[in-house]
């Protein structure tokens, strides 16, 4: 049975909030401490990534006990990992708002440096551990996991501390304070629906404003389930901003490494894989899967005539001066959607919208 590694949200569309509890959404990274696996070979822990392929590097690879939400080792020091609480928990790796690629880079390390001075983190839940080694398969771009029947029972061999399984969210709450854990604060939204969207929206705003990405609402009752559930929703508003077309990418072929299925879908070679604009002196790409595919055809500026074969030769490169797409043209001014910006400007999640009128 397909299912997550960790509980994950589902976006929010507008449902009734009354009663639910609010929290800020951080933009950071997503792990599990799971800490009698801090010391043991990768090999051996039955939730771990296993690729198809083992480098060098995986054999006899050592966890810390922390783990990407694709079930890899996330390298951290000894000293973060010794702050850790002596039970496994659900956290957000964590360096303050829009700085996702400084931690992103930090995070990825094999050897960690002395920059997660600035990784804290952030307690979202406590694991329930039976939930949690739920026999199924994650399959995602990155994880290829299988966690078996007996994947429990390895854990109970272990005789190590958790969360009673089968408790709802609040009183998983209630358990990490008990435990002197201070976990993401809750607030919990008015019965009414109309006062719960008002104050909703407040709390959104002031989340927004101090550089937030949004809120997550939770159900009370919520038991701790590994899959997207709508008794967790993620609402991070969208933003539009426009900027210009200074040139165009060819597309590509999918990496057939990290398909699923084997086999190629959504190609976009020969045609435009890539739109490279400029907004307030910074350049970046808004991807060509963000167009009607139909939009995407690329021609000679001289002949109009189809410039497919060269697109074909040439996946994934910059587009010569002499090739442009009629429907875009350089100078065009596209409107697009965006979640926030990093620390350089760059607009988050940048998505085609329409072409200004």
């Amino acid at each position: 049975m397909k299912r997550e590694f960790v509980p994950l949200a589902q976006p929010y569309r507008s449902e009734n909030l009354g009663g639910l509890l609010a929290s800020i959404k951080l933009d950071g990274m997503r792990a599990v401490w799971v800490p009698p696996t801090r010391g043991m070979v990768k090999e051996d822990v039955p939730f771990a990534n296993r690729p198809v392929t083992w480098s060098a590097r995986d054999q006899g690879h050592e966890a810390t006990g922390l783990w990407s939400r694709n079930g890899n080792v996330i390298h951290a020091p000894g000293y973060f990992l010794d702050q850790l609480p002596d039970f496994p928990v659900d956290l957000e790796l964590y360096a303050g708002p829009n700085s996702f690629q400084m931690l992103r880079s930090i995070v990825s390390k094999f050897d960690p440096d002395v920059n997660w001075d600035l990784v804290f983190p952030c307690y979202l839940d406590a694991v329930d551990v039976k939930q949690f080694l739920r026999p199924g398969r994650i399959e995602t771009r990155t994880a290829n996991i299988i966690i078996s029947e007996d994947a429990y029972y390895w854990w109970c061999k272990l005789k190590a501390r958790s969360v009673p399984t089968m408790l709802p969210f609040s009183q998983r709450y209630e358990y990490l304070l008990a435990q002197g854990i201070m976990p993401v604060e809750q607030v919990e939204l008015p019965a009414t629906p109309l006062a719960a969207d008002e104050a909703a929206n407040r709390m959104l705003d002031r989340v927004l404003a101090e550089g937030g990405e949004g809120l997550i609402y939770r159900r009370p009752f919520e038991l701790y389930q590994c899959a997207r559930t709508r008794n967790m929703l993620k609402h991070k508003p969208l933003q539009d901003a426009e900027a210009v077309v200074v040139g165009y990418y060819w597309g590509k072929e999918p990496d057939m490494r990290k398909s699923l299925t084997g086999t190629a879908v959504g190609t976009r070679m020969g045609v435009m894989g890539g739109v490279l604009v400029e907004m307030n002196g910074k350049r970046f790409i808004l991807s060509g899967t963000g167009f009607p595919f139909k939009d995407c055809q690329m021609v000679f500026k001289e002949t109009g005539t189809c410039a497919a074969d060269v697109g074909i030769e040439n996946p994934g490169k910059l587009i010569t001066d002499d090739i442009y797409n009629p429907l875009y043209p350089l100078g065009s001014i596209l409107t697009f959607t965006y979640r926030s910006f990093t620390n350089d400007g760059i607009p988050v999640e940048a998505r085609f919208k329409r072409r200004r009128a």
